[in-house]
């Protein structure tokens, strides 16, 4: 396996340190630099509250656009409810009762036709899916790696490192943080920001692969207001060095 490679039928968790992280963001990232360097993306999102009408401007519809798939809306996403609540709440609301072994069923079936794949959580790790089943849940009975985005913000280190350590002692195998600016910030007068990389790498087992700075839609950046290609390439580089150095 080369240094570019990733094991086929990954599955990667994007879990986050909170909802508003940036999820979303690093998982467009991610597909579209991971297809440039040739592997085949699948993406899921088994779970979106808030849905808009015919899905438009969901983060569901989002990563399909990204990833470049052939999948619909109904495969990446197949439980699409109503409320902009958490998981577990939003489907009481819409009397929708989750079946969560066809679930998992569901997200393994995904992963095994692509090289890999980015399932989407709702919220932080810990936040409720279904009664008594959360994304941590999800991510070991569905097999899953986990990606923790991290908002570069005060407090930040200590959700951070708890993530960290509840995954691993749940055996889910980390690949790393990723730091997201999910609001604008001014990280040469706020220490907190500028400190926080340094000391996740100090003090967290798993690597840090990468920050993504804010950008605001639309100023040029890029097609779609996301950060250059060049740093979208540097992030998945990253991410498949530890895949294949051993951290997963």
């Amino acid at each position: 396996m080369s240094r570019h490679e990733a094991p086929a039928g990954l599955g990667i968790l994007m879990t986050g340190t909170d909802t508003g992280v940036g999820k979303t963001q690093v998982g467009c990232i991610l597909a579209k630099a991971l297809r440039r360097r040739g592997l085949g993306i699948g993406v899921c999102k088994p779970m979106e509250s808030g849905w808009p009408v015919e899905g438009l401007g969901s983060d569901s519809l989002r990563l399909v656009e990204a990833a470049g798939t052939e999948q619909t809306l109904e495969e990446v996403c197949p439980y699409r409810l109503s409320q902009p609540v958490t998981p577990l709440e939003a489907a009481r609301i819409d009397g929708v009762t989750v079946d969560k072994l066809k679930l998992i069923e569901h997200v393994r079936g995904i992963c095994s036709r692509f090289d890999v794949t980015l399932v989407e959580g709702a919220g932080g790790l810990l936040s409720p899916l279904a009664p008594s089943w959360t994304a941590l849940d999800l991510a070991k009975q569905a097999r899953l790696a986990a990606l923790i985005v991290v908002a570069n913000q005060l407090g930040c280190l200590n959700h951070a490192l708890m993530t960290e350590r509840l995954l691993l002692a749940e055996g889910v195998r980390v690949i790393g943080f990723v730091f997201n600016s999910p609001e604008p910030g001014d990280a040469d007068s706020d220490y907190s920001l500028r400190s926080n990389e340094r000391l996740l790498r100090q003090t967290a087992v798993s690597p840090v692969l990468g920050c993504v700075a804010f950008t605001p839609p639309g100023d040029g950046s890029s097609a779609d207001g996301l950060p250059s290609r060049d740093d979208d390439d540097r992030l998945a580089g990253s991410v498949l060095a530890s895949i294949t150095t051993g951290n997963v």
